[in-house]
């Protein structure tokens, strides 16, 4: 679908919006806007973009400043951060004016903000909360920094205590050094506790207000939309048990039995229906085989077990698992590391997902780290395209450019939702038979692993099934992918090795092709949510 042909709202989603036709602006001029506003390169970009555009064009300052005031928001001790969005809001002033004061009061204690921030992100970035709490217990803040104390604590309890983290959001709220600071966040932080209940007409309704102060804001949209629109079941319905009857879980592993433990514990607990399980051995010299035979004697599914008398890669063993009689004849195939730990509803968010898009080839998730604040490592991946990045490689001309989208993100709920995807991660996916048969399945080329999932993804949207991810499902890794595994000289030479053999596989023709492709699906599907949401408003 190319761009000029997408239709963007008719309505304006709040009195303050310049009008609809700035959302057809700001996919024309911010690059990776479609794309999402979560993350530093998204972010950053953005921002960057849209001040740019703004030197010709006015309506582009009212989104930049608010991309601004929503960085700052989210870390608030960065004095750099806070300054930076003062600058544009002088520019175009939406604040109250005591919101503003108590703004430029806390910049003047600018040295005080940035000692805050340096202890913070530490123990913020290395998921340490009781870190972070200390670092507000032995660090009292002055009067100016009061409401900005009560936010940070609130952050702290988001992950491990819903009942306290709720109650000092609403003292957020009666605060008039706090509530028109942090409204966007505190709005976001409400519907994200409000959806681990389950309850999505509640988080949608914290939601909408965020999204109707910042309706440039492409994550909180999708999000949005699919609490509000999106069907889903906390179990199996008709449709997916009669879909698990013919669905194989797949799961290869090689000397990793304690991670793989804890994989199948909550296999073990997961409710899958009348699928069937399919363990493979990779030639492990460990404890492996004996926590394979203590998950298949104690599963309450069937289970079989391959034993291999080596490893033979990661590619090869999905490929073996593909080729065994009870796989080759199911219609959905799902793979899963062997350090992912499922929650118990998994495999019937992917189902649902999969049944929503009859044409996708990969059904993803979202992939995130094992404690909190619960990182992000993998959601829908995007292609940028070839003439917009310089190439990584001396000798090389780099084409196939991946946009880890929102990478390191805490989770706040702002990458559940359901989106078109370039490729999405192999630690937790499912296949369908229709793309496996058109696209086949993993490229030897990439043994002993890395980028076979994605040459996969993007073979198969060559062949008319493109990979679409489901982000409402959260699945956590306790390990980490591609080269944020790599810890010596080598094992970032074999990865970038097999990035530079995946290049070779596509002519740039293709790499153009998917490219635009997947541009132009993930610009349809924003300008039909935005579309569905104007139509509420």
């Amino acid at each position: 679908m190319p761009m000029q042909s997408t239709t963007f709202p008719n309505r304006s989603p709040s009195p303050a919006w310049p009008g609809p036709a700035l959302y057809d602006a700001l996919a024309r001029r911010l690059l990776l806007w479609k794309f999402g506003v979560q993350g530093r390169v998204c972010a950053e970009a953005s921002l960057e973009q849209a001040l740019t555009a703004a030197a010709d064009d006015a309506r582009f300052l009212g989104p930049a400043a608010g991309m601004g005031f929503w960085m700052w928001q989210q870390r608030p001790t960065s004095p750099d951060l806070l300054e930076t969005f003062l600058s544009l809001e002088r520019l175009t002033p939406f604040l109250p004016g005591h919101a503003r004061t108590a703004l430029q009061g806390m910049l003047r204690l600018k040295t005080l903000l940035a000692s805050l921030d340096a202890a913070w992100q530490t123990g913020w970035e290395a998921g340490d909360l009781s870190r972070c709490r200390e670092v507000l217990r032995t660090r009292p803040l002055p009067p100016p920094l009061a409401g900005l104390a009560l936010r940070l604590q609130a952050q702290t309890l988001l992950y491990d205590d819903a009942t306290a983290a709720m109650d000092l959001l609403a003292q957020l709220d009666r605060r008039q050094d706090a509530a028109p600071l942090f409204a966007g966040w505190i709005a976001v932080a409400r519907a994200f506790l409000l959806r681990q209940t389950g309850d999505h007409a509640a988080a949608a309704q914290a939601l909408r207000p965020a999204w109707q102060a910042m309706p440039w804001h492409v994550n909180l949209a999708c999000s949005l939309h699919d609490l509000l629109f999106l069907p889903r079941a906390c179990g199996a319905t008709a449709q997916t048990l009669a879909m698990s009857r013919r669905t194989v879980i797949c799961l290869y592993t090689w000397n990793k039995a304690r991670p793989l433990a804890q994989a199948l514990d909550a296999l073990a607990r997961s409710d899958l229906g009348e699928a069937r399980v399919l363990l493979l051995d990779n030639g492990s010299a460990d404890a492996t085989p004996a926590v394979l035979e203590d998950y298949a004697r104690r599963a309450p599914h069937p289970v079989d077990i391959l034993t291999l008398p080596v490893n033979i890669g990661a590619p090869a063993a999905r490929n073996w698992l593909l080729a065994q009689p009870g796989v080759a004849a199911a219609q959905w195939v799902a793979f899963l590391d062997d350090d992912a730990i499922v929650p118990p509803h998994w495999l019937w968010a992917l189902l649902e997902t999969a049944a929503r898009h009859p044409q996708a080839g990969a059904v993803g998730c979202q992939i995130v780290g094992p404690h909190a604040p619960f990182p992000l490592q993998a959601a829908d991946f995007h292609l940028l395209p070839p003439a917009l990045c310089p190439s990584g490689f001396v000798d090389l001309r780099e084409r196939l450019h991946i946009l880890d989208n929102g990478l390191g993100e805490p989770a706040l709920g702002l990458f559940d939702h359901e989106r078109p995807a370039a490729t999405v991660t192999g630690c937790c996916h499912l296949l369908t038979r229709p793309a496996l048969d058109a696209g086949g399945g993993f490229d030897l080329t990439f043994s002993p692993s890395q980028f076979d999932d994605a040459a996969r993804d993007l073979r198969s949207a060559l062949a008319g099934f493109p990979a679409v991810c489901a982000g409402h499902l959260r699945v956590r890794h306790l390990q980490h992918s591609s080269l944020s595994q790599a810890r010596t000289p080598f094992q970032e030479a074999r990865i970038r090795a097999n990035k530079a053999a995946m290049e070779g596989l596509f002519s740039d023709e293709e790499a153009g092709q998917l490219a635009a492709m997947d541009s132009a699906r993930t610009l349809e599907d924003l300008a039909r949510k935005l579309n569905r949401l104007g139509e509420v408003e």
